[in-house]
């Protein structure tokens, strides 16, 4: 998608404009990487015409887990429901929890369910591990090249139920932030200077800058043009997605 917004020239834009009002034009940024500060995203913007769905805070985010309980017949109390949505990390800003994630931890939940009353301890043993703590443990792993470990952390991640797609997900997110960093620190922007580029925590940051010494900067293109080129064809193939990654973790820590 990066790519592709760099390259355009006037008469697409002309185009797109010209476009009748019953068109729906779908451009797919699959892996996040859409520069809003570019004249892509700033025509559309311009021409109020870009939709954005953030994540949902407060009091919303509350009242949709309520009322999809409510749709599936169980209860919940006020207390236990704020409980599911900070341990399900939905609120998390380093890492990618969608409501779709949130309402399959929900249907989750209903399985466990004895009587129609959600309770914690039922929150608990549905999300039994922090899933923040375990996708960080395994890309710290993953990112410090060590194969055996990762292996172990990722596996540890399937026997939790971790969707496949978000972890391969979050290691392309990993991969792309340190071809960044690495860029950035190669044209001389400091430190303070990538951060907000990158627009992650200082925590996070700091580990991807200390991960980057890990991997040369034409690893990183190859290993992100195999990642891309695995997603795709999970997306569009019946392959193996879990031998699929292992393998990719096997050449990603041995390259």
């Amino acid at each position: 998608m990066a790519e592709f917004t760099l390259g355009l020239k006037k008469n697409f834009y002309e185009f797109i404009d010209d476009l009748a009002d019953f068109v729906i034009l779908i451009f797919l940024d699959r892996n996040n990487e859409l520069d809003k500060k570019r004249k892509f995203f700033k025509h559309f913007k311009q021409s109020k015409r870009d939709v954005e769905f953030a994540k949902l805070k407060g009091n919303d985010a509350n009242r949709f887990v309520a009322e999809y309980f409510t749709l599936k017949g169980y209860k919940i109390s006020n207390a236990d429901n704020m409980y599911f949505i900070n341990k399900s990390n939905y609120n998390s800003k380093d890492i990618d929890i969608s409501l779709y994630d949130l309402k399959n931890e929900m249907d989750k939940l209903f399985s466990l369910a004895e009587g129609d009353v959600v309770t914690r301890d039922m929150i608990d043993k549905s999300l039994s591990e922090n899933r923040d703590s375990n996708i960080f443990k395994f890309l710290n792993a993953l990112s410090s090249r060590q194969t055996e470990r990762s292996l172990m952390e990722f596996n540890n991640l399937y026997n939790l139920n971790e969707p496949l797609q978000r972890i391969l997900y979050m290691i392309i997110r990993q991969m792309r932030f340190m071809m960044m960093y690495k860029n950035l620190s190669e044209v001389g922007y400091n430190r303070a200077e990538i951060q907000k580029e990158m627009s992650i925590s200082p925590y996070e940051f700091n580990k991807i800058a200390d991960y980057s010494k890990n991997f040369p900067l034409k690893d990183l293109y190859a290993i992100h043009k195999d990642l891309t080129e695995a997603d795709n064809l999970i997306k569009t193939t019946g392959v193996s997605d879990k031998l699929l990654i292992e393998m990719l973790i096997v050449q990603i820590t041995s390259r």
